[in-house]
C-alpha cells in the first residue's frame, strides 16, 4: 500500500506543475495514507475520501482541452 501511494504521488508531480491542485491532492492523499498505515488508524474513510478528491481532481484537469495550466498536457 505504501509503494500504491508514493507512486501515485511520483507519477503526480512527474506530469503536473508544482503548486498545481492536483499535486497538493496526491500529496494530501500520500500523507493521510502513510499516517493511517504507520499508526494503525482504522482510516479507511478518510483515506478513500482523499483518494476520491485526487481522482476527482485529475479527471476534471484531464478532459479539459489543453489543460487549465495547472497541468501538462499529455497530447503531442
Amino acid at each position: 500500500m505504501k509503494s500504491d501511494l508514493l507512486q501515485l504521488l511520483e507519477n503526480t508531480e512527474r506530469y503536473n506543475l508544482p503548486g498545481s491542485s492536483i499535486v497538493y491532492n496526491a500529496q494530501l492523499v500520500y500523507k493521510l495514507g502513510l499516517y493511517c498505515i504507520e499508526n494503525n488508524v482504522n482510516g479507511v474513510s478518510l483515506l478513500l475520501l482523499a483518494l476520491l478528491r485526487c481522482l476527482i481532481s485529475f479527471t476534471i484537469i484531464y478532459i479539459r482541452r489543453g489543460g487549465c495550466g495547472n497541468s501538462i498536457s499529455l497530447r503531442s
